[in-house]
């Protein structure tokens, strides 16, 4: 099954209403003495939504939205307790802070007559930079932010799945070597670039990127039939980022749908490259070294400065 990470479906997001009032005690109870679980009811409130699907063990970046009367929580600062759960019982596991980030970009739209205008368009997060898991199976998560301006504090758990190993290439593996179309292969850009106008990361393929043996940037992203909704400014936080980076590091922008058949019958279905990646939602940017392994990479909502500081880390500037 076909996951998406912004789409919130509950085959892919394990709701932890039953064990909601567990993880809140266990907030209160110090490592790493074990929760029993209660028989009560979660009381309606506050919902967490992952960002991440892709969670394996090892370290990993975590990122989720909360909402509270059907308003976003944006608060700037989270504090987050992660539990290994267990049949009935919750052991606290880790305590870390979230940071609440906006990717905020202006997202080109051609009108009628050909003028082009700029969407602002700005998605929020919240994300622990690393966190690692050092076991497969059901964890929990629980979130709990304090308004600045007073208030009651807001509190929301969720229940997720860790795997043994990530469907998407790991940290520190080599990234696969499969070719993708470029503008040399194709009459018009629309046929490989969902984006209104076409953007210019086109002129490599994955595999001439590897082989160049220059660091690239790979951004999987589908403007124009984004399930996640956040692709559009995710590609236009790396279309920015690489006029920084142009003469040290390689930009690609790679479809990951069939754009032809999106565009004939509404239909996604991955390309072999998105296949060949283990994409399991998008979009997803991925850094790669000069030596083809994976640096690091990013699923769903990535700002400006979390891209910057990633290539900067590459190259040592």
């Amino acid at each position: 099954m076909k996951a998406f990470s912004w789409d919130f479906r509950p085959a892919l997001v394990f709701s932890l209403l039953s064990l909601l009032p567990l993880l809140l005690a266990a907030c209160a109870t110090p490592a790493p003495s074990p929760v029993p679980a209660t028989a009560t009811s979660a009381a309606e409130g506050p919902v967490l939504f992952l960002g991440t699907t892709d969670l394996a063990v090892g370290e990993n970046r975590f990122a989720f939205a909360i909402l509270d009367r059907s308003a976003e929580v944006t608060e700037p600062v989270a504090d987050v307790r992660f539990f290994r759960l267990k049949g009935e019982t919750a052991y606290l596991a880790g305590e870390a802070t979230a940071t609440y980030r906006q990717a905020q970009a202006k997202t080109p739209h051609i009108h009628a007559g050909g003028t082009v205008h700029l969407h602002e368009e700005v998605r929020g997060v919240y994300i622990v930079d690393k966190v690692a898991f050092d076991e497969p199976g059901l964890w929990g998560v629980q979130a709990q932010v304090t308004p600045a301006q007073g208030g009651e504090t807001i509190a929301a758990a969720l229940a997720f799945q860790v795997k043994e190993k990530s469907a998407t290439p790991a940290l520190g593996s080599l990234a696969p070597i499969v070719d993708s179309p470029t503008a040399a292969d194709v009459a018009d850009l629309s046929e490989i670039c969902s984006r209104t106008p076409p953007d210019e990361m086109h002129r490599l393929s994955l595999k001439g990127a590897r082989a160049s043996g220059r660091p690239f940037v790979v951004v999987f992203a589908s403007p124009a039939f984004c399930a996640s909704r956040v692709c559009g400014p995710v590609l236009e936080v790396a279309v920015a980022v690489s006029s920084w980076f142009e003469r040290t590091i390689d930009f690609l922008h790679v479809e990951p749908y069939n754009l032809a058949l999106a565009h004939t019958s509404g239909t996604l279905q991955l390309t072999d490259v998105a296949v060949a990646w283990g994409l399991p939602s998008e979009p997803w940017v991925f850094v790669v070294d000069k030596e083809g392994r994976i640096a690091a990479k990013f699923e769903g909502i990535v700002t400006e400065q979390e891209m910057k500081s990633a290539l900067e880390a590459l190259i040592g500037s």
